[in-house]
């Protein structure tokens, strides 16, 4: 390092700088995108946005009273475009009324002293410690 120490010549900043250049090109991929495809889009389109209101809230930073009523508004838009695309999911669902009953008869039945016996496709059984 020939004397240097770490950080000169802008070793780390420039560092940070390119490691930020390509972090800001790549695209976000939440899993909220792959549970329900375009269903949500208000944030899919400010998920920076999110992102950032987030970190002001969570790390106590101050926030006007603009900024507050628009960040409202952009979580109440994304909460209620959440809240439907549940319901269209769960409208899809056919859970059948002995549900609960038949999962609490199955598990008291796979469960053992050691724990839950599952088998895998070839009969074998797995043990699963509770």
């Amino acid at each position: 390092m020939n004397g240097q120490k770490i950080g000169q010549n802008n070793g780390w900043q420039g560092f940070t700088k390119k490691l930020q250049m390509f972090l800001e090109r790549e695209t976000e991929n939440p899993l909220w995108d792959k549970i329900l495809p375009g269903k949500v889009p208000s944030w899919r389109e400010n998920f920076s946005d999110v992102q950032e209101y987030r970190n002001d809230v969570m790390h106590a930073h101050n926030i006007k009273r603009d900024e507050y009523l628009q960040m409202k508004r952009l979580f109440q838009n994304i909460n209620d475009e959440l809240d439907e695309a549940i319901e269209s999911l769960a409208d899809g669902a056919l859970i059948p009324e002995t549900y609960n009953e038949d999962l609490g008869n199955a598990l008291t039945y796979l469960t053992d002293s050691n724990g839950v016996c599952i088998t895998d496709e070839k009969g074998n059984p797995i043990i699963v410690n509770i």
